[in-house]
């Protein structure tokens, strides 16, 4: 497509090198040209539009492989952090109370 895209533009570019422009006829196959043009292009920006789209999915896809690998099969690089992780990861939501380090929550 991309080789199309190049023809089709420099065979434009002899058009317009090669021809006065003066007449109402050369004007309308060189509009006739530009717009051709004009729409290889944007079906090529399309395909690389859906083409990046998927692109993106298949990364995302990897990423969450590789996120699950890592939390199931590899052990942490700091046994503090994996310890901080599962203290936040127990943290109820919402709840807000909160004890200074070393003190004991009395029940409510």
């Amino acid at each position: 497509m991309k080789e199309d895209l190049n023809e089709q533009v420099a065979y434009l570019r002899g058009l317009v090198e090669g021809r006065d422009l003066n007449t109402v006829e050369d004007t309308e196959i060189l509009w006739k040209r530009v717009v051709q043009i004009l729409d290889l292009a944007a079906g090529e920006v399309g395909r690389l539009h859906k083409e990046q789209e998927q692109l993106r999915e298949y990364i995302e896809a990897i990423d969450e492989d590789l996120g699950y690998l890592e939390d199931h099969y590899y052990p942490a690089e700091n046994p503090e952090e994996e310890e901080a992780e599962l203290q936040i990861g127990n943290t109820r939501v919402g709840d807000t109370r909160s004890t200074a380090p070393g003190v004991e929550e009395t029940p409510h």
